[in-house]
């Protein structure tokens, strides 16, 4: 027996599962605190791409998430 490989297109598959995380911009400030901690502030902009083709479409959310690790 057989068995063909078929493969599904990444722009078909997408409109199934969605097509992902889509990141557009981040940056990272480094800052001290009054106390003399050390700071690192991450800031990352993006937005799920649903139907997988690569731009912010109606419908779709732009999301920003910010990171504040000190030590």
């Amino acid at each position: 027996m057989k068995l063909d490989n078929k493969k599904i297109e990444k722009s078909k598959m997408s409109k199934l599962i969605g097509g992902g995380w889509v990141q557009t911009s981040s940056s990272s400030k480094s800052f001290k605190t009054s106390d003399g901690r050390t700071c690192v502030k991450t800031t990352i902009d993006g937005y799920n791409d649903a139907n997988g083709n690569g731009k912010l479409d109606k419908g779709e959310v732009k999301q920003t998430c910010t990171d504040i690790d000190c030590v």
